[in-house]
């Protein structure tokens, strides 16, 4: 049953599950913390896991710095860019107290659409029948929670 699945499934199974609890954690923050400190804190946590598996890689540290592009380097920061201000509005979103039920599949949700068209125009990658009809119904979903 699961040796037909792609390698990358189980990924993107954590992934969701820790979307799940990051955005409940992020939710539980409010009026426990100042936004900026919560950002702060986010983000320096979060280099953790990046620093073990540079630590743990078979390659060394010398090998590794010089397959970096400048391409990859400027792409990389400018995820991370986005990536800290999405989570600063993350925390505005929960503090104008979005109901986390509500906020999070309508911004996950979305950011999936947003993704496939990105994912069409950058990459030029090509959707099944049964792929669009999932994404209309995630149309449908987000026009069922607002």
């Amino acid at each position: 049953m699961f040796s037909n699945l792609p390698a990358w499934i189980w990924p993107a199974i954590y992934t969701t599950l820790a979307t799940a609890l990051f955005n409940a954690s992020l939710k539980m923050t409010d009026g426990e913390i100042p936004k900026a400190y919560s950002a702060l804190i986010l983000q320096l946590v979060a280099l953790l896991p990046a620093i073990i598996m540079i630590f743990f890689s078979n390659e060394t540290i010398q090998n590794s710095l010089s397959q970096i592009t400048n391409k990859g380097l400027i792409y990389s920061i400018l995820a991370g860019l986005i990536i800290g201000v999405a989570n600063i509005a993350i925390l505005a979103m929960y503090h104008y107290k979005a109901p986390l039920s509500v906020a999070v599949p309508i911004t996950r949700t979305g950011g999936m659409l947003l993704t496939v068209v990105l994912g069409i125009l950058l990459f030029s990658e090509i959707l099944t029948i049964k792929q669009v009809i999932g994404i209309i119904l995630g149309i449908i979903s987000i026009l069922f929670l607002i």
